[in-house]
């Protein structure tokens, strides 16, 4: 199957109306191009899939968590890091590898590798980073590094946050402390549903 979002808003919308508000507009030859694939998928016997309100990834997450619990193996096409909160038993990744062509094999100890932490607590790493493309904030003063750090030592964000008296670090301490309320919403954006109906 192949999932698309749609023009409709979205729950994410409803929870911050400035959610990908950065982006540009999409291209004409894409807009004009879109039709056509998506009549080439249902020609090949693929199935085009999306449903207003909800997008892509909530599509995908919610096939992928359906096959999942009835043994049935998943791979997710796709290079978005996301995707990544979702990797279990049966669903794993092939990422375009851009540099030497081909894709790369995703699975729990690669999310491990690349995001310091499993794929359960994805969501809180990517709530405290922040995403710049999807207008998401984060937490200012703590990257990367510092975020995968902070959830394997305190467990989950809303952990982070009740014990950030407990930080040295000042800028993590006061990040959490005064961006409580954004993060937690950053964690409501990111995570990706998987519970869309039909």
């Amino acid at each position: 199957a192949v999932a698309w979002d749609t023009h409709a808003p979205t729950f994410r919308h409803e929870i911050d109306p400035e959610y990908k508000a950065n982006r540009p507009p999409q291209p004409d030859d894409l807009r004009t191009g879109i039709p056509i694939i998506k009549q080439m998928v249902e020609r090949y016997g693929i199935r085009n899939l999306e449903l207003d309100g909800y997008e892509a990834d909530d599509i995908i997450g919610t096939l992928a968590d359906k096959a999942n619990a009835e043994d049935v193996d998943v791979w997710l096409v796709t290079p978005d890091k996301d995707f990544m909160q979702l990797m279990h038993d049966h669903i794993r990744m092939l990422k375009p590898d851009n540099a030497n062509g081909g894709f790369v094999r995703i699975g729990p100890e690669e999310v491990k590798d690349y995001f310091g932490v499993y794929p359960s607590q994805v969501i809180d790493v990517l709530a405290i980073i922040g995403d710049a493309s999807d207008n998401i904030p984060g937490v200012p003063g703590i990257g990367k590094k510092g975020a995968p750090q902070l959830i394997e030592r305190f467990g989950t964000l809303e952990e982070a946050i009740a014990h950030a008296s407990e930080i040295t670090a000042k800028r993590q301490r006061e990040g959490l402390t005064e961006h409580a309320e954004t993060v937690l919403q950053a964690k409501r954006m990111v995570t990706i549903h998987t519970d869309v109906p039909g």
